[in-house]
């Protein structure tokens, strides 16, 4: 990189870097319910997990270190340098009220958990990031209050597998630069994608790897936490050549990269024209590609383009230097598949540690998820860990439902029975059109009141989450 071209960013980045003070309460505010930063670990000259070299060719040419095709990272031989065990998380997000089924492959992820806590004594918590009520967001009006308005069976299928509500400040960074209207409707690709960078900033953890929902775990992914938690950023190439896939990345985490990441977006337009994102390219693509626009090409550049005056400028703003700066990509086929593009005709799919696509039955050559494997046992949790959530009494989320009695005395009630006692409930719920109602229980009864109206209500959804004693 010309030095005097740098020079001239690294002044840029001086003269801007100043937040105004709303926006470094923010970032506060994002790091609150995170811990102190965990030292990384000193290896010995010669022996450093990032020059663990290549790994043995599955995936052809699917691999780059942000200018060109490269072999992929031996992230196992990366692993076998690294400490053992640690402080770990897996990371998801989700954007607006969920549907059902949701989290449809939390099952793998848990039961990967386990299994990395028991081969390892490593602490292993399941992360979901969530736009916190009125946060920033693309839209008018103020985010939802989506935490607080789970239904019962989403807050049930969360707390059967210990997975822990992180509620973020922002869906987009604070004032940042590019932002097309097409963004506005808070989905694909901008908002969708940006918030999972407060994952870079998650303190208290040695490593965090971040996975799309579609996500379902085959193998034992703990090389990919051993190796991340040595100071090595890792990412694979996506399905259809895009250069990363943002539905995966590993990371020692560190709040200077958050610091790095928003201030890039804030300083840094993108153009398909002028060259991507701070007019880094698009290489190794010829152009434009799939996700450029969005997370995708935002964490590339970031990461991947070390040439790029832009990344440079964004980690030397955030405190970090070039030379502590380790980004390696590993083969998509085993560890963050997608088809069968750029895989060997004769793959064997009991070879993939991480399945990401096709969600649904496969088409020709690729490979399906454990359910439409005749010969995969699916992911299941321990009988121990599920004992555990079961004390004197079994939370269930009682199925209450429609009450389009409309015009009756009492349309805005309803009772319905349950099979064992009612030990204690939640003392309110909405349903998914967004009614309120409050909650009572006596015996094996369990009733609904509507809080903010006397009508009927005809949106079947409504459950109530209550804990109950098997008669």
């Amino acid at each position: 990189v010309p030095q005097a071209e740098l020079a001239e960013q690294l002044a840029e980045q001086q003269q801007q870097q100043q937040q105004p003070k709303h926006q470094q309460q923010q970032l506060a505010q994002m790091q609150q319910p995170l811990r102190q930063q965990r030292a990384l670990p000193e290896f010995p000259s010669g022996q450093e997990p990032w020059n663990a070299g290549q790994a043995k060719e599955v995936c052809k040419n699917c691999c780059n270190d942000g200018y060109k095709a490269v072999p992929c990272f031996d992230v196992e031989a990366c692993a076998e340098h690294a400490p053992r065990g640690g402080k770990y998380a897996f990371v998801l997000a989700h954007m607006g009220m969920p549907k059902w089924p949701w989290l449809t492959f939390i099952d793998s992820m848990k039961a990967q958990a386990e299994q990395m806590r028991a081969s390892s004594n490593s602490t292993v918590d399941i992360l979901l990031f969530i736009p916190r009520k009125g946060s920033q967001g693309m839209n008018k009006e103020p985010t939802a209050d989506v935490a607080n308005r789970l239904e019962c069976r989403h807050r049930a299928l969360l707390q059967n597998y210990g997975v822990k509500i992180v509620e973020i400040p922002w869906s987009v960074p604070p004032k940042m630069k590019f932002v097309p209207v097409y963004w506005q409707a808070n989905t694909w690709c901008g908002p969708q994608d940006l918030m999972r960078l407060p994952a870079l900033g998650l303190e208290g953890y040695d490593a965090i790897a971040y996975y799309d929902t579609d996500v379902e775990f085959h193998g034992d992914v703990e090389p990919v936490f051993r190796c991340a938690a040595s100071g090595v950023f890792l990412s694979t190439s996506g399905g259809v050549e895009e250069p990363m896939n943002v539905g995966f990345f590993a990371l020692r985490p560190d709040p200077r990269y958050l610091e790095a990441a928003v201030w890039f977006a804030q300083h840094y337009n993108y153009s398909n024209d002028k060259g991507g994102w701070g007019d880094s390219g698009f290489l190794p693509a010829g152009s434009d590609f799939v996700g450029s626009q969005c997370g995708q090409g935002f964490v590339h550049t970031l990461f991947h383009k070390r040439q790029s005056p832009a990344a440079r400028a964004a980690m030397a703003a955030g405190g970090l230097s070039e030379e502590g700066l380790h980004a390696r990509q590993i083969d998509r086929c085993i560890w963050n598949y997608q088809t069968n593009h750029q895989c060997p005709e004769d793959l064997d799919c009991k070879a993939i540690q991480v399945h990401h696509k096709p969600t649904g039955k496969p088409n020709g050559r690729d490979c399906p998820k454990l359910a439409h494997r005749k010969d995969a046992k699916k992911a299941v949790v321990s009988a121990a860990t599920l004992a555990a959530q079961e004390e004197t009494c079994s939370l269930e989320c009682v199925a209450v439902g429609a009450h389009c009695k409309c015009g009756a005395p009492d349309a805005h009630i309803k009772t319905v029975a349950v099979d064992g006692e009612v030990e204690s409930c939640e003392a309110s719920a909405f349903n998914a059109a967004g009614d309120g109602f409050k909650v009572t229980f006596d015996g094996v009864e369990v009733t609904v009141t509507r809080s903010d109206s006397r009508d009927c209500w005809c949106d079947d959804s409504l459950h109530v989450q209550c804990c109950i004693r098997k008669k």
